[in-house]
């Protein structure tokens, strides 16, 4: 309940029906510091430049904050300002007591993680008290920092020689920052320079603004939420802060989301009940159900093409088993316990030892994924043959879930190697899935949210606004629907062959994977051939084959820090083939790697859990499957995938 009043409250105050802006014509008087990297760089009076400052400039501009900067020396400096009332705003302060005093925050737009930075060159061992260590004047770390659990503590006026400190070796290690110091990191490529251990204390970041101007404080926030969920911000702190990454998927925030986009949704339809618009009642009821079990049906989608959903609690050893889980070995939901026992009770005994050692071995980190194959009873008495894949919560380390495979079926190696690297894909297609909500969902919320502040604010709503709202609404629920309906697709199991289209079915993997694509900076080019013919094939197989490759182009642009990423796709038809070419600008193949890649067990992947069986896959489908063939070769800028697909039909 607190959750959801709490994402009442932050929406409520955070959306606005319109982009509000400022009506005077005073000019604010803005403070930076002359040179604090990445934050603020004012080098060039004339034009400064900095995360803090580029964010700033972007929210100043919707809110048409008229603004001149006054420079700093340092963060003394800048406060003595503030208290003399010579300056109005500060773009990027974090976020203390005692500064409330004199300014009121936005909210956060970034977090502060302070820490210990060690130099993998030194040679002193791990014991603490043989380090040296480093810490800046004036900085928060002089007080984090107890100097007897240390050889000696060096204390550096600015953090640019205590960097260099640690990079000599004076210092083994240095507290300080983490932005700061991986922003330093990566600009004077010091890899021998590594964040150590956990962070001593994390400070929120926000903008502050003088107590005289709490309008202010409401613009800046609405602002805030605008470029959070249009993108914008995340770009703004990748180029200052961070790689680009894909986004992770706290499952447990995405389910609260959605309970509370119901509540909005139910006030909306309230509104729209009073007000006797065209959209029925039991329309947008339908619509708001819809919406409230896209979670559920995501989750059933997998339960029952798959054998089972599974989740273990490390910390009290309850282990829940889902409806599917146990039809998939006979029993009905109140046949079996939801325990720990009734996994050891069902797994054949040879198997139970093996599979708990490779457990083990992933939750202590001795292995970078879980997979396992191993045998359950099933409640006739026969033991079927199952893959789990599984991973532990990055929210909460003591949540260990997963899915089971029935892989009982499979007589081939090949048939269960096939079945191993779709299992390797289901978690992060589900991950892919759940991002593919974030931004319909915001939008839905925005829009929502808007009516009730209206509402509330008693301003005049159009019968005609509602319409438009709601029909935005709608469209966006169709777009989840759509989106589940594509997931559903690649997951059935044991699909017969039908006559499809190879640009539609490239079109239902591009929607899986766009999202992810979009957070990289990278860009799809289509050349597609709109007189291909219907041939039959397996749809969920040649989405494999496409997300793998794609997938693959990805990671290559990642790796070789590509910032233009394009993934060109071309689809034609000559007398024999369907052909599709995957081309892509991300470097190329290691000429040491490009004859081995189609190899069962080739992976340059091993530290990050590559399992060596992606590309494989890929052509044992086509060429066994459809007759066609599949190469590689490196281009002027990367490599181009060719797909032949046998064209046994002309129909179209």
């Amino acid at each position: 309940m607190k959750t959801v009043i709490f994402l009442a409250f932050f929406f409520l105050q955070l959306f606005g029906a319109n982009i509000q802006q400022i009506s005077n014509e005073k000019v604010y008087k803005v403070g930076i510091i002359k040179n604090w990297e990445p934050y603020y760089v004012a080098t060039d009076p004339k034009k400064p430049t900095g995360y803090a400052v580029e964010l700033f400039e972007a929210l100043a501009e919707k809110i048409n904050l008229r603004y001149e900067y006054i420079i700093a020396e340092d963060w003394d400096s800048l406060w003595n300002l503030v208290e003399q009332k010579q300056i109005d705003i500060i773009p990027n302060v974090g976020i203390a007591l005692n500064r409330s005093q004199l300014v009121n925050f936005t909210q956060v737009t970034d977090v502060f993680e302070i820490g210990l930075f060690e130099n993998k060159n030194t040679k002193n061992p791990n014991e603490t008290k043989t380090k040296n260590i480093g810490v800046v004047e004036k900085n928060v770390c002089t007080k984090l920092i107890d100097e007897n659990l240390y050889n000696s503590k060096f204390t550096y006026k600015t953090f640019y020689k205590s960097l260099d400190g640690l990079t000599n070796g004076e210092i083994d290690l240095l507290c300080y920052p983490r932005p700061i110091v991986q922003y330093f990191i990566k600009d004077l490529n010091l890899k021998h320079i590594t964040f150590s251990g956990e962070p001593l204390k994390i400070v929120n970041r926000a903008i502050g603004i003088i107590k005289d101007e709490p309008q202010l404080v409401d613009l800046f926030d609405k602002e805030i939420l605008r470029i959070k969920a249009n993108g914008e911000y995340q770009k703004i702190y990748n180029d200052w802060l961070g790689e680009k990454k894909d986004i992770e998927i706290d499952y447990v925030e995405l389910l609260i989301i959605l309970a509370f986009l119901l509540i909005v949704i139910l006030f909306a339809l309230f509104y729209i009940r009073s007000k006797d618009l065209l959209i029925t009642k039991h329309e947008l009821n339908q619509k708001i159900d819809q919406v409230d079990n896209l979670h559920k049906r995501l989750f059933l989608a997998a339960d029952e093409a798959l054998a089972g959903y599974w989740e273990w609690h490390l910390d009290t050893n309850y282990l829940f088993l889902s409806q599917g889980w146990k039809r998939y070995l006979g029993y009905e939901d109140h046949e079996l316990k939801n325990d720990f026992e009734t996994f050891q009770f069902v797994m054949h005994p040879d198997d139970f030892e093996p599979t708990m050692q490779i457990v083990n071995d992933y939750i202590n980190k001795k292995i970078p994924s879980y997979s396992a194959k191993f045998r359950l009873r099933h409640k006739d008495g026969s033991y079927k043959w199952t893959s789990a894949i599984g991973v532990i919560s990055k929210k909460d380390t003591n949540i260990f879930f997963g899915f089971h495979i029935d892989i009982d079926d499979l007589t081939t190696t090949k048939e269960m190697l096939m079945a191993q690297s779709k299992a390797a894909m289901m978690g992060d297609m589900i991950g892919l899935i759940a991002h593919q909500f974030k931004q319909p969902l915001s939008v839905i919320s925005l829009i929502s949210s808007n009516q009730v502040v209206s509402l509330e604010l008693e301003k005049e709503i159009t019968h005609e606004m509602i319409r438009d709202d709601s029909k935005q609404i709608l469209e966006q629920v169709n777009y989840l629907n759509d989106t589940i309906n594509t997931f559903r697709n690649f997951l059935k199991p044991n699909q017969e062959k039908r006559e499809s289209n190879i640009n539609d079915i490239m079109e239902s993997s591009l929607n899986i994977v766009e999202k992810s694509l979009q957070n990289n900076d990278i860009k799809v080019v289509k050349h597609y051939d709109d007189n291909l013919p219907k041939i039959s094939v397996n749809y969920s197989e040649l989405m494999q084959v496409f997300i793998n490759i794609i997938n693959n182009a990805k990671d290559a642009f990642k790796d070789n820090h590509i910032e233009d990423g394009v993934i060109e796709i071309t689809t034609y038809v000559d007398d024999l083939y369907v052909v599709v070419e995957i081309e892509d600008n991300a470097g190329g193949i290691d000429d040491a790697h490009i004859e081995k890649i189609f190899e069962a067990y080739f992976t340059t992947k091993e530290n990050l859990g590559g399992t060596g069986l992606g590309l494989y896959i890929v052509k044992t489908i086509i060429e066994e499957h459809y007759k066609g063939s599949i190469e590689v070769k490196n281009t002027k800028e990367g490599a181009k995938f060719s797909i032949l697909i046998k064209n046994d039909q002309n129909t179209h």
